[in-house]
């Protein structure tokens, strides 16, 4: 079975969501979700980065060490171990990128929204001060 494949059956059994749900989630179709839980066709990596963030935010003990050490795999242990590691320290840097740009008054979603708001407000201000065009006779 395909790495990425046993990735996203690890994380759908973790996240408790059945395929309609993680369909939903993922902005995939059903069938689609069977196929690659059935192993028919390969999980796309960026569907299963996407799933580790969704749950990473909605269900962070999902995807706890724990959670992916008990997904069904075969091969060398260490190999595993090995892997397992390198995704906590990316599923800790995701979680970390999370935090910049959603928490606080100077996250970066924050700065958008506010520069848009004062952009909004100064055509507001400029559309109401700007003269009217006298009615043509």
């Amino acid at each position: 079975m395909r790495s990425e494949n046993l990735e996203f059956i690890a994380l759908l059994e973790s996240s408790g969501w059945n395929q309609v749900e993680a369909a939903k989630r993922l902005h995939k179709t059903q069938a689609v979700i069977s196929r690659w839980k059935n192993n028919i066709d390969p999980a796309d990596r960026a569907t299963v980065e996407l799933f580790k963030l969704l749950l990473s935010v909605e269900k962070p003990s999902a995807i706890a060490p724990a959670a992916l050490h008990d997904a069904p795999l075969s091969g060398d242990i260490d190999i595993w171990r090995n892997r397992a590691k390198r995704a906590e320290q990316e599923l800790a840097d995701l979680r970390q990128g999370l935090r910049i740009l959603l928490d606080g008054p100077n996250s970066k979603i924050q700065q958008i929204a506010d520069t848009i708001q004062a952009q909004l407000e100064d055509k507001a201000h400029t559309e109401r001060t700007a003269p009217k065009p006298l009615p043509e006779s």
